[in-house]
């Protein structure tokens, strides 16, 4: 029980995005904040499981306020890890477009944000989507040529017509793995506020 009113404390708190949280536990997180945690049996059960819906009342037909807490408060963390919970006052539990530039910003600073990124040469969707497609059926015909001329060691057919690829183990190497694109000015965007930092390396 001393666990139980810890959470119901934390509960009565949670700062919830409306947006991007699941409208039935919702429902029920805001009902249990508007009643202060005094429930009655007209508690929101549309976020609970049948099994769980059928429990929450013994067979006198009682509801089971303890019970039904701790479904509740099970829901809610689940529903946090789960990403259908968010919460406004968190960095690490926000929806996730929360976390990326705002659309208004994208369509007024396209070209500076691709900048910044090194990304300028990839403007060009229709473009840059050709240029993969050309690379990718080249690699596609080498790959088959290989096979056909019996000289690809890591691809294995089987009597059904299925394949195996067999991977090579890499050799560790030393150092940092990743190629580091260089920034002159680094993003942070939560919600629509961008922090940046100078002159930093961060891989690409």
């Amino acid at each position: 029980m001393k666990l139980q009113s810890r959470v119901s404390d934390i509960v009565r708190e949670l700062g919830l995005d409306s947006r991007a949280t699941a409208p039935l536990l919702l429902e029920a997180i805001r009902y249990y904040q508007r009643t202060d945690g005094g429930l009655e049996s007209n508690a929101p059960v549309g976020f609970l499981l049948a099994s769980e819906r059928a429990a929450i009342f013994n067979e006198a037909g009682k509801f089971q306020v303890s019970l039904y807490k701790v479904l509740l408060f099970a829901h809610v963390a689940e529903g946090i890890k789960g990403g259908k919970v968010n919460l406004i006052h968190s960095h690490k539990y926000r929806s996730l477009d929360d976390y990326l530039i705002s659309q208004d910003e994208w369509k007024r600073k396209r070209e500076e944000l691709l900048q910044e990124a090194s990304l300028g040469n990839f403007a060009d969707c229709a473009s840059t989507l050709g240029n993969l497609s050309q690379k990718l059926d080249c690699q596609h015909r080498r790959a088959n040529r290989r096979l056909q001329e019996g000289v690809n060691s890591l691809l294995k057919m089987r009597d059904d017509g299925s394949f195996h690829v067999a991977t090579p183990r890499q050799e560790e190497s030393e150092g940092f793995p990743f190629p580091v694109l260089s920034c002159t000015k680094i993003r942070f965007t939560p919600g629509s506020s961008a922090h940046r930092a100078e002159g930093r390396e961060v891989p690409r």
